[in-house]
């Protein structure tokens, strides 16, 4: 994530670093079972730890990015974008990518932020010179990011495979770079 120059602007949030102000909505966020369904469950790290650990944790790479709203700055969710090694079923081969990952807070939901938010990303992942697609592992009963990446132009990748993982029924898909 160093590459992207943040914050990134959209018309009714923008993308920036996670500070120490946004701990306790990110806490919320990952604590909330509705949100957090379809991504390994809730947090269930006591708050204080949680917070600690979050703390310690601002300003590195792999640090999720804050979603705010430009209006006020309230906090909407979080984003990332990072180079993952991403095993595919069967057989163990492997889609290396830039995998973007948006998850929005219950009460945002149904107002296109999580649409905003990704096409924002995309086309700031694109423009940097070593990125060649973007990918997005979604679980199969995600009916509303599987539409998501339909509209924004995602294929269909693979089966990812994660045995005794929460994750190991998720689908890839996967936007190439346009030439």
């Amino acid at each position: 994530m160093n590459d992207l120059s943040l914050p990134i602007p959209g018309e009714r949030v923008s993308i920036r670093r996670l500070e120490e102000r946004d701990l306790e909505d990110l806490y919320a966020l990952d604590t909330d079972p509705d949100v957090k369904r379809y991504v390994g469950g809730p947090v269930r790290s006591p708050r204080d730890e949680w917070i600690s650990f979050g703390r310690a944790e601002l300003g590195a790479e792999t640090c999720p990015l804050a979603i705010a709203l430009n209006e006020d700055g309230s906090f909407v969710g979080r984003a990332s974008l990072l180079i993952k090694h991403i095993p595919l079923a069967p057989g163990g081969s492997f889609l290396d990518g830039w995998e973007l990952q948006v998850l929005i807070a219950r009460k945002y939901w149904c107002k296109g932020f999580g649409r905003e938010v990704a096409s924002e990303l995309i086309g700031v992942a694109f423009a940097l010179q070593e990125v060649t697609s973007v990918v997005a592992v979604v679980h199969p009963e995600n009916t509303a990011s599987r539409k998501l990446m339909d509209n924004l132009g995602f294929q269909y990748a693979g089966q990812k495979s994660s045995p005794g993982c929460w994750d190991d029924k998720h689908i890839i898909f996967r936007l190439i770079k346009p030439i």
